[in-house]
């Protein structure tokens, strides 16, 4: 999932230029994010962190829904992580862009997620089968 906003239109089209940037200065970024209750709203998490943006990024909308960040992100109001299936057409047009560099880009994978408080013991047993594979990657946290 890379971070995505539209092209900065003081500069033009050729040059493909983000309108929001990590590598120019510590300036405030607006973040278009997925709201707490989609599961999906925790993978740029970590990935926020080791890029140490937390402090850069301002909330300015949450939706659960990828398709609404993408229209934000295209009307210019900030960065958000998507997925890159969903934005590889405006990638070709040229109406979404990459900011910062390929490090800033949530690897793909398959997440799992459970939660904690609606379990039971298949839910439990299958838990743990997946724990055995890679237990620091699972997060019971939803």
């Amino acid at each position: 999932m890379p971070p995505v906003c539209t092209l900065c239109p003081t500069v033009g089209f050729t040059s493909r230029t983000p309108i929001f940037r990590f590598d120019v200065s510590e300036a405030e970024v607006p973040f278009l994010r997925f709201g707490e209750t989609a599961p999906i709203s925790a993978l740029p998490v970590p990935t926020i962190s080791e890029r140490n943006l937390k402090g850069r990024l301002r909330t300015i909308y949450e939706n659960s829904m990828a398709g609404a960040l993408r229209m934000r992100a295209r009307a210019g109001d900030g960065v958000a992580w998507l997925p890159q299936s969903l934005v590889a057409p405006e990638f070709e047009t040229g109406m979404l862009v990459r900011t910062g560099s390929s490090e800033c880009d949530v690897p793909p994978g398959i997440h799992f997620f459970r939660n904690k408080r609606r379990t039971n013991r298949t839910t439990r047993s299958v838990w743990s089968f997946l724990e055995s594979f890679d237990g620091d990657r699972l997060s019971s946290d939803r």
